[in-house]
């Protein structure tokens, strides 16, 4: 699932935000397989978005659920603190 209803959204809402999501999901597969498959993390994703952190965590946990991606190791994120590091599968 590529939106998480944390807020018990309903109708043409709920439908609008699982079609965002999924649209976000496919950004961020695309900005990872269109700069050579390197190893990227969330934070070097971001700045190539224009979304939350959040949205763009959400969205690599979801393809890693996919089998889309896979964690390859840890990097400095943009906030001082450890963050994975995800390639494409």
């Amino acid at each position: 699932m590529a939106y998480y209803n944390t807020t018990g959204q309903t109708g043409k809402t709920l439908k609008a935000n699982v079609q965002k999501a999924k649209t976000q999901d496919q950004e961020v597969y695309d900005i990872m397989n269109g700069t050579f498959k390197r190893k990227m993390s969330a934070s070097g994703i971001v700045g190539q978005m224009t979304c939350p952190i959040t949205s763009v965590r959400r969205s690599l946990n979801t393809l890693m659920k996919n089998g889309d991606i896979k964690v390859v190791g840890q990097v400095q994120g943009m906030y001082g603190r450890q963050e994975n590091l995800y390639q494409i599968i």
